[in-house]
């Protein structure tokens, strides 16, 4: 939040905010912009407020033939929360493989837990946030304040062939680059042999035309 609602919510002066944000009471955020973003969660404990950040559900799947599970995900991390009385304040999802963090469920997450607006993350399991980089993710996350819930510790057999769909996908992604590569290479050898004057300038050697 920003520096004007924190001196409202703690009645305090800036110089007081100020001792608190040396003192390790109130964690602080620089922004891009250059301002100053504190953690609501330190605010509102100073205040003697009920934690206000959220708790959200996150869902991925890698392909959209595969949009029944993430219906079914979310339904299911809903009624988890439900039966445990947890209210659920925004599920975040994604169709993308998991094998990669740029989704654009995933970022969103990301930037409002560095914004430190999530208490808690709940996901069916650990590779619907992350396949290959949870342990950073985690970390991160519990940098910012935020807890991560995995809601069933066993993988299912779905999701390990989604993990060999996923392995798949990759391998033939770099094929496919690779593949490129070689035609544009043929192409330049065939070219090459044409146009004796290519050889030259892929060489470096080029004539003088002045």
């Amino acid at each position: 939040m920003k520096s004007s609602e924190v001196l409202k919510i703690l009645k305090i002066s800036r110089v007081t905010l100020w001792k608190y944000v040396k003192s390790g009471k109130i964690r602080v955020k620089t922004e891009p912009n250059g301002y100053y973003k504190y953690n609501d969660n330190d605010v509102y404990a100073l205040a003697g407020i009920e934690d206000q950040r959220l708790n959200v559900i996150y869902a991925r799947v890698s392909t959209n033939k595969q949009k029944q599970d993430l219906q079914n995900q979310m339904d299911n991390n809903l009624a988890f929360l439900n039966a445990k009385g947890i209210s659920v304040d925004k599920i975040y999802s994604d169709i993308k493989s998991g094998m990669t963090l740029d989704r654009p469920g995933f970022m969103q997450l990301l930037s409002d837990v560095m914004d430190y607006k999530i208490k808690a993350v709940y996901v069916s399991y650990k590779d619907r946030l992350a396949r290959l980089s949870y342990e950073l993710v985690e970390k991160l996350f519990t940098s910012y304040g935020t807890q991560i819930i995995i809601i069933n510790q066993c993988k299912s057999k779905s999701l390990e062939q989604e993990l060999f769909e996923d392995i798949m996908q990759t391998i033939h992604s770099f094929s496919m680059k690779m593949y490129s590569k070689r035609r544009i290479a043929k192409k330049l050898l065939i070219e090459s042999k044409a146009n004796p004057d290519l050889i030259n300038a892929l060489n470096g050697e080029t004539d003088d035309f002045n």
